[in-house]
């Protein structure tokens, strides 16, 4: 894979994860006006989503320099 290849796929991880965190605050703040049953399912959602963008944002890089050194770029 050439670097430029991985630089795009490391900056469509970094969109994509901005905008599920933009989601998750949505749901939170829809949420958060509703009875208590719809707004902890709401927090749940949106910490699950928050959780995943996060986690991507910190697998994304690690996936690129691994790539790097493995190809000795």
């Amino acid at each position: 894979m050439s670097i430029a290849t991985l630089a795009l796929l490391l900056l469509a991880e970094v969109l994509v994860a901005i905008i599920l965190i933009g989601i998750s605050i949505e749901i939170c703040s829809y949420g958060w006006k509703k009875s208590n049953g719809v707004k902890y399912s709401c927090l749940l959602l949106s910490l699950i989503l928050g959780t995943a963008s996060i986690l991507g944002l910190l697998a994304a890089p690690a996936y690129f320099f691994l790539q790097l050194v493995e190809n000795g770029l």
